[in-house]
């Protein structure tokens, strides 16, 4: 038999409870999206890093649809494995 009990938190604490927990879960999406396989998901940050252009460029390369990507949210997010063999055929 499970044994339910209560708790009484403060507006405060229950308020930073839930700060800290979605602060978790967006951690966690951070680093799935930013997954280190071929199959995993990079940020601009990222792409612009590994093949070595500004971000100015690859915004202009997404506004073009010259690059392979895909939005979550907001956020632009690239596949890995596309986007090298997109840098391949350039």
């Amino acid at each position: 038999m499970k044994q339910a009990f209560k708790t009484i938190f403060s507006e405060q604490d229950f308020r930073r409870i839930i700060r800290e927990e979605v602060q978790a879960v967006l951690t966690g999406a951070d680093q799935q999206i930013a997954g280190g396989g071929d199959e995993g998901f990079l940020t601009l940050d990222q792409v612009s890093s590994l093949i070595k252009l500004s971000k100015s460029h690859l915004y202009k390369l997404t506004a073009n649809n010259a690059i392979p990507y895909k939005k979550s949210g907001k956020k632009l997010i690239f596949k890995k494995s596309e986007v090298l063999a997109w840098f391949d055929k350039k």
